[in-house]
């Protein structure tokens, strides 16, 4: 008697084990779908890294073939029109920090209303705000400083202009015939336009593209006439570009010697940056979800007072108390950002460094307690940073009795920076071309 070995037929699977592997594939998807928002985000950051790597160095490049380094450029709006700003001639200005911010000025030319009866020239130092603004703000709030809410006796930057062009005419025969041959300067002295700061001080790489309506066409770059001074006509096209990034400088003396024209350049890149001024605070601040200004300053204290040390503690400023959803939005920092430390020396100049900040606490928190223990967020509110970027403060400026700094440091966080380049750099104080 034969025995055959026939294959025993294959079973089905249950319906337990087919919601089993269906349950499975979901959580498996949903892992996935919730790395997309951070692999977007890591993307959007590396891009803008990219670009930001191609406009600083441009940017540095820029910033010497037009010859800004020479302050006769330079100009600072006051209530009765411009003035010069020369640190090489003028021995008022020796040892001071400069921030060019040519955008900052075209942005901000007239009055602000602060809504509450009241008129705010940005560019005039106000020495008591009163009750126009609510919370009171500190005394000598200005947008001709970096950062522009800053109370006297901190150190800050003078924030100035550019003027659009040099303060030399070109000679009459060139203006000769018709049409002329080349452009003539005006003496007059004039504030760079916004038109002319948005074209220098901005990244020019973006290329801006416009969506046929049918999706299976490709995009199409933007072109724009551009007007041709020789012959008065439009006939000459350029690419349109986005400006999502634009820059900023800052000048700071490379040591504390009052009398140095050696200057730390200091070109700072940011991303879709807001250049208003806006007041009141309570514009910014109210609602829901409050925002940060712009521009603020924050205190920092070094933990294991150690200078060189990349461990601070940001705290914000007394006059937020009472706030608690100010201060925390003023404290609002993520890895990347960037930061300018600031601080005062004993020959009494200010000494400015820029950081980026690598880590931070998860949030922030309240800096003191009550008496049963418990957080009180009526008051200063303080979050840890770990920076990245030159040494401080060195053994000169520390008490030597207590180890203590003889000045405090303050923080500058201004939204939208995401990178910072250096330069050493000499100011010019003639020229063979100009």
């Amino acid at each position: 008697m034969y025995q055959y070995n026939v294959p025993r037929p294959l079973r089905g699977l249950s319906t337990l084990e087919v919601m089993i592997s269906i349950g499975v594939a979901i959580i498996g998807l949903l892992g996935a779908l919730a790395l997309l928002p951070v692999a977007g985000s890591l993307t959007s950051r590396g891009l803008n890294a990219d670009r930001a790597a191609r406009v600083g160095v441009n940017a540095v490049e820029e910033f010497d073939v037009r010859g800004f380094r020479s302050p006769e450029f330079w100009v600072r709006r006051g209530p009765d029109g411009l003035y010069p700003v020369n640190p090489l001639t003028d021995s008022t200005l020796a040892g001071t920090a400069f921030c060019i911010d040519p955008r900052f000025y075209a942005v901000n030319t007239r009055n602000l209303d602060t809504g509450l009866g009241g008129a705010y020239p940005p560019f005039n130092v106000l020495t008591a705000p009163g009750a126009n603004f609510d919370p009171p703000l500190a005394a000598q709030v200005d947008a001709g400083y970096f950062p522009y809410y800053q109370p006297a006796g901190f150190p800050r930057m003078i924030r100035i202009g550019l003027l659009s062009h040099s303060n030399v005419p070109l000679p009459l025969s060139w203006a000769a015939g018709t049409p002329a041959m080349y452009p003539t300067n005006s003496v007059v002295p004039a504030q760079m336009s916004l038109l002319q700061a948005s074209d220098i001080f901005s990244g020019r790489d973006d290329l801006a593209f416009r969506r046929p309506d049918d999706n299976t066409l490709p995009p199409q770059q933007v072109f724009s006439p551009v007007a041709n001074p020789l012959f008065g006509t439009n006939d000459v096209a350029r690419r349109e570009y986005d400006a999502q990034l634009s820059w900023l400088a800052t000048v700071a003396p490379k040591s504390t010697a009052s009398n140095t024209d050696l200057y730390t350049l200091s070109v700072v890149i940011f991303h879709q940056r807001n250049a208003g001024f806006p007041l009141p605070r309570t514009t910014d601040y109210s609602g829901t979800q409050p925002q940060p200004q712009t521009e603020r300053l924050l205190n920092v204290t070094f933990l294991r007072g150690d200078f060189s040390a990349k461990d601070l503690v940001l705290t914000t400023r007394p006059f937020l108390n009472g706030i608690p959803d100010a201060a925390q939005a003023e404290l609002s920092v993520e890895e990347g950002d960037w930061l300018m430390l600031s601080a005062s020396t004993p020959s009494g100049q200010g000494l400015f460094r820029w950081c980026r900040v690598i880590d931070t606490d998860s949030e922030a928190m309240p800096l003191y307690r009550l008496n049963d223990g418990s957080p009180d967020p009526s008051r200063e509110w303080q979050r840890g940073v770990v920076i990245d970027g030159p040494d401080w403060l060195s053994e000169s400026y520390r008490n030597t009795s207590t180890g203590l700094p003889l000045f405090p440091t303050q923080a500058t966080l201004v939204t939208g920076v995401i990178a910072v380049f250096e330069k050493t750099i000499r100011l010019e104080s003639s020229s063979l071309w100009r």
